[in-house]
């Protein structure tokens, strides 16, 4: 769901369940690095691979909306995207129902 409203938004979109089913983080931090791409995730983990070890993702995009529907947190990520666009790029950023926190990459 969150996929096709960012495709539907414009986006180039690469699913990792798709291309990697079940894959450890490891493996997913290492496809979004090879692919010069964007991960975006609800998992607090890749913040830790980021900051904690050191993997050099091009950005990180961390979903924390408890209790909202896929429509809903799509629908949240992609106005975050259009307000910030480029920026995100480089940076952890952290999307919350009320608030985004943004900060620099390793």
């Amino acid at each position: 769901m969150i996929a096709a409203a960012l495709q539907a938004a414009g986006h180039d979109v690469l699913m990792v369940t798709a291309v990697l089913p079940a894959a450890p983080d490891d493996d997913v931090v290492k496809l979004a690095i090879a692919a010069g791409r964007v991960l975006i995730t609800e998992d607090k983990d890749f913040g830790e691979l980021a900051f904690r070890v050191g993997h050099r993702l091009p950005g990180l995009i961390r979903l924390v909306l408890p209790g909202l529907r896929q429509t809903e947190k799509a629908t949240r990520l992609c106005q975050v995207l259009v307000d910030q666009g480029d920026t995100v790029v480089g940076r952890a950023v952290v999307i919350e129902r009320r608030r985004v926190r943004s900060r620099a990459l390793p």
